[in-house]
């Protein structure tokens, strides 16, 4: 009996003491309890974060610690703390890292605008326009050459953009995708924001001014493609047109399992030509595409890739290159093709989706990199006023008969 006794006195007063650790541990006062889970939180993203080294972020992440521990002290809501969450994700630049299945609705940031206005480059000196924008701007024609945006040279304008965007951050995991975000949303910023803007079409200039209108967001509809193309019934986001000289165009916009059914319906639809230039210079993605369509075609393939080919779409050009033989032309990619896992929130709040390693590219990691084009192709002039807005002439020539 006295046994008994002493077992229960000890369970209890073993309770008792995991009770007030507990209470230590999980603070009752809710703005104690947002201050707890924002520091944890800082401290989990920093201990599991692989690529602070890779992509020199870790002394920006150090400075901008303190004004998140500051923030913490006084969160008044779980929108502000999810808020703060978002805010260390932006600071990663990773395009993989997001927050998901939130259980709040985060209070509403500051929108971006942009001007519709969208840059290339010829060469690495001028900048064309390459996108059409005369239902805004009546002169500003695709094509047209950017001499001047508010009296200095675009290309400086452009750069400070897309230094901006990079110290910044956001939802991308390289400098070469922040600066195609700053060329592809030409002079984004406040709603309110005008700029004097020279072009010029042969010999004939004009100046517009330019207003941000426009809210920005990633749509493939911006993406003018060649005149004449025509859509595949398996997947909408691709479109094809048979080439002169027999080479088969297919442009693929958002990757996903019915790309590769899409690819071969474009074949045969263009009577399965013996060469194939694939576009996917834009080319995001929710799922891997397979391509077993066109490995008969070793060799015979130029992929056309750029910034704003990402993730699934950098997955795809690895695989186009080994195993399709193909060439890359272009410029290189997003560098946002890591492996992901996932971390949940407290308080069931939502789940964190954060990198953990990278995915093989050729020859190094994709992730911060991207993937390096065999040739470094620009936009052409020409074609642009004609009304194409891919560079295709390096690819074309690829296929061209080689001189005796």
């Amino acid at each position: 009996m006295n046994r008994q006794i002493s077992t229960t006195i000890l369970v209890v007063a073993l309770a008792a003491a995991l009770s007030g650790f507990v209470l230590a541990e999980a603070p009752t006062d809710p703005i104690a309890q947002r201050k707890a889970d924002a520091l944890k939180f800082i401290a989990d993203v920093e201990r599991l974060y692989p690529y602070f080294d890779l992509k020199g972020i870790k002394k920006d992440w150090e400075g901008r610690k303190g004004d998140w521990r500051r923030r913490a002290e006084s969160l008044q809501n779980d929108q502000e703390l999810v808020v703060l969450f978002g805010d260390c994700i932006e600071a990663l630049r990773d395009g993989s890292a997001k927050l998901d299945g939130l259980s709040v609705t985060p209070t509403a940031r500051i929108p971006e605008y942009w001007s519709g206005l969208s840059f290339g480059e010829p060469d690495d000196k001028r900048v064309l326009l390459v996108t059409d924008a005369t239902w805004c701007y009546p002169e500003a024609k695709m094509g047209a050459e950017v001499l001047t945006i508010d009296g200095k040279n675009p290309r400086v304008i452009l750069k400070e953009t897309a230094d901006m965007l990079w110290r910044r951050g956001g939802n991308f995991s390289s400098p070469q995708r922040a600066t195609w975000l700053a060329w592809k949303f030409g002079l984004r910023g406040g709603r309110d924001d005008v700029h004097k803007v020279v072009l010029q079409i042969g010999k004939v200039k004009s100046e517009i001014t330019t207003a941000n209108a426009l809210f920005i967001k990633l749509d493939p509809k911006l993406e003018t493609k060649m005149p004449d193309m025509k859509t595949t019934n398996s997947n909408k986001f691709c479109s094809y047109k048979l080439l002169d000289g027999g080479i088969g165009y297919v442009c693929l916009s958002w990757m996903m399992p019915t790309g590769e059914s899409a690819i071969n319906e474009a074949m045969k639809a263009m009577g399965m030509p013996p060469n194939y230039i694939i576009d996917i210079s834009d080319a995001g993605g929710s799922d891997y595409c397979t391509l077993a369509g066109l490995t008969p075609y070793r060799d015979h393939i130029v992929a056309l890739i750029g910034p704003g080919t990402t993730g699934f779409g950098e997955l795809y050009a690895r695989d186009l290159v080994t195993n399709c033989g193909a060439k890359l032309f272009g410029a290189q990619t997003a560098g946002a093709a890591s492996v992901t896992e996932t971390m949940d929130l407290p308080r069931r709040l939502g789940k964190l989706i954060y990198s953990v390693s990278s995915q093989q590219g050729l020859g190094k990691p994709i992730e911060f990199n991207g993937i390096t084009p065999d040739v470094r192709t620009y936009y052409d002039q020409k074609e642009l006023v004609a009304g194409i807005s891919v560079p295709l002439e390096a690819a074309k020539k690829h296929f061209a008969p080689k001189k005796k």
